[in-house]
């Protein structure tokens, strides 16, 4: 059994930022099954950080809750983690949800942002200008 420590108030970004410091030059992440493009700690705290300024310098941070819609990769974890650091708050929605199920999701959230992978684009952008979509 893993211990857990119950007094630490760390978030996830942060934890991962720590491990980041001690791994910066190992794989973090590693695309399509261990076969794709990998990501060093270094280069995703890098991808982190500049996505995270991105969006809070955008204004897409107001209100702080931002949708993420996307299949399981790299780019999944880095955008959540971008997210996290940025100061929002993660509405993750599953990608085999049918689309009514989907918008549902948005308009219960109110979420006024939605981060999106391209193959998944198009059956976001008819739920109309009321959403920033990324």
């Amino acid at each position: 059994m893993i211990p857990v420590n119950t007094t630490s108030s760390s978030t996830i970004h942060e934890e991962f930022f720590k491990a980041a410091k001690r791994y910066a030059e190992q794989v973090a992440f590693k695309a399509h099954g261990g076969k794709g493009r990998s990501y060093s700690y270094s280069e995703v705290v890098e991808l982190v950080n500049h996505f995270a300024a991105g969006l809070h310098t955008e204004g897409f941070m107001k209100p702080n809750e931002v949708g993420l819609l996307s299949e399981n990769c790299p780019e999944w974890c880095i955008t959540y983690l971008s997210i996290l650091a940025a100061g929002g708050t993660v509405v993750p929605i599953d990608t085999r949800l049918k689309l009514d199920e989907i918008y549902h999701i948005i308009r219960h959230a109110k979420l006024k942002t939605i981060i999106v992978s391209a193959a998944l684009e198009q059956i976001i952008s008819d739920f109309g200008n009321q959403l920033r979509i990324i």
